[in-house]
């Protein structure tokens, strides 16, 4: 019978022979992990910044001059703005539903923006100031922009790429006051912050004249459509009222005929003799 073959911990062998030597964990103290603080410091970055200065500089530079033509390019818009009170009074008629205005509920609020956006009243305002014929609006009368943004423009390139060869012929009225419309309500702007009933009108254009123009026209358009509102009420109460009266005076001379048969029938006699119990008898 063997020995068993024991070893020493400086390297030699431990255990029987011929059998596997299981292996020996010592604890390995952690290496620190040290990091450049010159690297992480504020004067590191700043040295880098200044190692890649030339890249920085010609990206910025590529950037204020892709800026300064877009800019340049770009037509001065001008804001014109009103501002419209959405308040009511109502008006009780016995007998008569009530005749009002809007109340400043916030639904009816922004029913009345939905009413000023209203494609009845743009193309009331498009006729009206005749914008057709205005480049602005009308992009059939715009001159052809052979500028390097229009030429790199991917737009127009990707249209005729996704739309088929044979079209239908395209009306050209309706083409020309479709795109007036888009435009005006592109430009249009309402705003209500909910805590009020004012509803501001905003419009930016190309031309001061035409900005301020759009929205006087609007307000007198939407003013004059209200106020015909009213009047449309008004008349519809004054003709209820009037066959509430036609029907109480029927109703009045019915009745006056019915006691005077009555009277005459019972042969009641109408004195003001005698005492109050006859007179009531």
């Amino acid at each position: 019978m063997g020995h068993p073959d024991f070893r020493d911990p400086g390297g030699d062998r431990i255990g029987p022979p011929g059998l596997p030597v299981p292996s020996q964990v010592r604890d390995v103290s952690p290496v620190p992990f040290v990091v450049d603080r010159q690297e992480a410091s504020l004067l590191g970055l700043a040295r880098a910044i200044w190692r890649h200065r030339g890249v920085i500089t010609a990206v910025a530079v590529v950037f204020m001059i892709g800026t300064g033509i877009y800019i340049a390019h770009q037509k001065p818009l001008f804001t014109s703005e009103g501002a419209i009170v959405i308040a009511s009074r109502k008006v009780m008629i016995p007998g008569v539903e009530a005749v009002s205005t809007p109340t400043g509920d916030i639904a009816i609020i922004r029913s009345e923006m939905g009413v000023l956006e209203s494609r009845t009243l743009l193309d009331e305002i498009a006729a009206e100031l005749h914008l057709d014929a205005n480049p602005e609006f009308n992009p059939l009368l715009r001159p052809a922009d052979g500028g390097l943004l229009a030429r790199l423009d991917p737009r127009p390139y990707l249209h005729r790429l996704l739309t088929p060869a044979a079209e239908a012929p395209v009306d050209r009225h309706a083409y020309v006051m479709a795109a007036v419309e888009a435009q005006l309500a592109q430009n249009l702007t309402l705003i209500n912050n909910e805590k009020d009933y004012v509803i501001r009108i905003r419009f930016r254009s190309e031309s001061p004249q035409t900005s301020a123009a759009v929205v006087n026209t609007l307000m007198r358009r939407y003013l004059a459509q209200y106020a015909q509102i009213k009047k449309s009420a008004a008349e519809d109460a004054d003709t209820s009222l009037n066959a509430r009266a036609d029907q109480l005076r029927r109703d009045a001379d019915q009745a006056d005929a019915a006691v005077a048969d009555f009277v005459k029938n019972h042969k009641l006699i109408a004195t003001q003799s005698g005492s109050i119990a006859a007179q009531q008898l």
